[in-house]
């Protein structure tokens, strides 16, 4: 028997979402929290996909990358035809963006989204919201992927062999991982590669030739080239990006060993 409902979020009417804390009516002592995913009407097909891919594809996952899975129902409610996806309440939405959260979390973040595609299933809506923390027994802190109304079945092969570099190369998207997971890792998300590029002059150069001034002029030759620069603007310019790329990789490491707020 479910009490104490709460409603979490509301999706255009057809689809909400409420906390529960559960009670079993044979043990009154024995409670767990849970959430609830309700649809109607047009996003019963919606939500019962959705439950699908919890107990396939995604199964070995629950309870450790996504939510583990309690039940699945259909019933006439007062608002007619109605399905119920109940599953494990597994923590509290992000208090900062992702960018700004320490290295060891937004890894975990990224390992799971690669968990799911070598699942064989592509999550189709990367954002903060889908992405909510708890705190384990050990007192570290674990992301869990939510919201699978969107996915899709993808090709596992498109997940990159071995452990990914942590601030290395941009990925080739297509080539080194998809584009899903390349978006995963880049700046706007969980921040897990040196940026593309740095502004250079009128341009930019990769980001792995801008440690050092001798290396963006180097790099940036054909752009120095191609316009009337002096030398003085160049190496001005050189040290700029030099400046500017530095600026990153320290905002970034403050960033890395802070603290992570749940409350």
């Amino acid at each position: 028997m479910a009490t104490d409902m709460e409603l979490l979020q509301a999706e255009h009417g057809n689809v909400a979402v409420f906390f529960s804390t559960v009670t079993i009516p044979d043990d009154a002592s024995f409670q767990f929290q849970a959430v609830c995913k309700m649809g109607y009407g047009r996003s019963i097909e919606r939500v019962t996909c959705e439950a699908g891919l919890y107990q396939q594809g995604l199964k070995a996952l629950q309870g450790r990358y996504i939510p583990r899975i309690f039940g699945f129902f259909v019933r006439t409610t007062s608002r007619g035809p109605t399905v119920a996806l109940v599953m494990s309440y597994e923590g509290r939405q992000l208090k900062r963006p992702m960018g700004c959260l320490p290295l060891q979390f937004r890894k975990r973040v990224f390992r799971g989204f690669r968990r799911i595609h070598q699942a064989g299933l592509r999550h189709g809506d990367i954002c903060e919201a889908n992405v909510v923390v708890r705190r384990r027994k050990d007192g570290s802190y674990w992301p869990t992927i939510v919201d699978f109304d969107n996915a899709m079945r993808h090709e596992p092969e498109c997940v990159l062999e071995g452990k990914v570099q942590i601030y290395g190369r941009y990925p080739r998207p297509q080539i080194d991982l998809c584009h899903e997971l390349t978006f995963v890792g880049c700046p706007a998300f969980t921040d897990l590669w040196r940026p593309r590029g740095c502004t250079f002059l009128n341009s930019w150069v990769p980001a792995e030739d801008a440690a050092d001034v001798e290396s963006v002029l180097k790099a940036g030759a054909h752009i120095i080239a191609a316009n009337n620069f002096s030398e003085e603007q160049c190496r001005s310019a050189a040290e700029h990006t030099v400046k500017k790329h530095l600026s990153w990789y320290e905002e970034r490491i403050k960033w890395d060993k802070s603290p992570l707020p749940v409350e």
